[in-house]
């Protein structure tokens, strides 16, 4: 049975900055996942998307609503990923927060405004320009 990841992050900008964004930094999360990741979908519907990705060989599904204030984010986690849970959730609200207010939270990171976020799946170090 997937274990449901839910991430609920404010933003402070309009609607289509925030999928703006979002869709930028999709790009960039599949580049740094491409070894782990076998075939990635994704489909806007209005304010929604909705993604269905390859993991390890586990299909991993999810949405992203965004809203006038939030951006909430759920993660369907199948199997043995579904254990990694509260690692992924703590990582995607801190990049989540970070992509969506880049201004504040980039220097606090040490990072560019703008800079993208990445999901370490099973190895340390999977995303050198964090450390994570």
């Amino acid at each position: 049975m997937a274990k449901p990841v839910v991430v609920t992050i404010e933003h402070g900008s309009s609607k289509d900055a925030v999928k703006a964004k979002l869709d930028a930094s999709l790009g960039e999360i599949r580049a740094r996942l491409g070894p782990l990741v076998g075939s990635i979908e994704q489909q806007w519907a209005g304010d929604a998307l909705t993604f269905r990705l390859a993991v390890l060989g586990h299909a991993v599904t999810g949405r992203i609503d965004v809203d006038d204030r939030v951006v909430r984010i759920e993660v369907l986690l199948p199997g043995l990923l579904g254990f990694l849970g509260d690692r992924i959730a703590g990582r995607v609200q801190r990049e989540g927060t970070a992509l969506l207010d880049s201004k504040k939270m980039s220097s606090a990171l040490g990072r560019a405004p703008g800079a993208s976020f990445c999901l370490p799946v099973h190895r340390k170090n999977a995303c050198p320009s964090t450390g994570g």
